[in-house]
C-alpha cells in the first residue's frame, strides 16, 4: 500500500481559524484571539502574528 505525502504547497492552500487564549499571571483578565492560519505557517510565524494581535489590542 502506497503512502501519499502532501507537499508544503498543498498544505498552504488550506487555512483554518485558530482560537488562542493568553492568560495573565497576576489575576488580570486573559485575552482571546482568533487568527487565520495556513498549513505552511511555522511556529515562529504564528508567534509573530500573535504578538502583532496583542500589540493591536493594547492600543
Amino acid at each position: 500500500m502506497g503512502r501519499v505525502m502532501a507537499t508544503a504547497a498543498e498544505y498552504g492552500h488550506n487555512s483554518w481559524e485558530l482560537s488562542i487564549q493568553v492568560d495573565q499571571r497576576e489575576g488580570d483578565e486573559g485575552m482571546k484571539f482568533k487568527l487565520r492560519v495556513k498549513g505552511d505557517l511555522h511556529i515562529g510565524g504564528l508567534m509573530l502574528k500573535l504578538v502583532e494581535k496583542i500589540s493591536e489590542s493594547c492600543k
